[in-house]
């Protein structure tokens, strides 16, 4: 009886397949997790590269509208309207009109705090946002993948 266990116990065959067998499920798994993350971050890094051209191209063109930036964006992305905001140099508030009429000075008469001088300066900014939804390969249940992404660049205009 002895020699029978001995040589059971010595006999290997198949066990580099059971091996194999039960591991390539977690490969695969795996495989696909980096194969979803990869999509999330490219999507993701494409949406926010879109949002930044898109305010270089309002910073040189201030007359340009979402719907004419549409190419610029990957399909299926949503562009919020262009939001216009203003702010004095020296205290970042601004209650004018954005931008101000010509002729106006709202930020007269306040100091910058970096050189002492008076700065009457009015700083407009553009502002850029789009989303995208999203969906993984896979439904993962235990982990959390967003439904959607969204990215938003600020420019100064002037």
């Amino acid at each position: 009886m002895g020699k029978i266990l001995k040589s059971l116990s010595l006999d290997t065959t198949g066990a580099a397949l059971v091996e194999f067998a039960s591991t390539v499920p977690l490969l695969v798994l795996l495989a696909f997790g980096i194969a979803d993350y990869g999509l999330l971050m490219n999507n993701t890094t494409v949406l926010e590269a879109s949002t930044r051209s898109g305010a270089e191209i309002v910073k040189s063109n201030p007359t340009i509208t979402t719907s004419q930036m549409t190419a610029l964006f990957p399909s299926g992305a949503t562009i919020q309207p262009l939001t216009t905001s203003c702010t004095c140099v020296t205290s970042g508030t601004y209650t004018g009109s954005c931008p101000p009429a010509p002729g106006t000075s709202p930020c007269a008469g306040q100091i910058n705090p970096n050189t002492g001088l008076a700065d009457s300066r009015v700083l407009e900014y553009i502002t850029v946002s789009a989303t995208q939804n999203y969906s993984p390969w896979i439904p993962w249940a235990s982990f959390v993948f967003p439904t959607s992404i969204s990215s938003t660049a600020v420019a100064r205009i002037q």
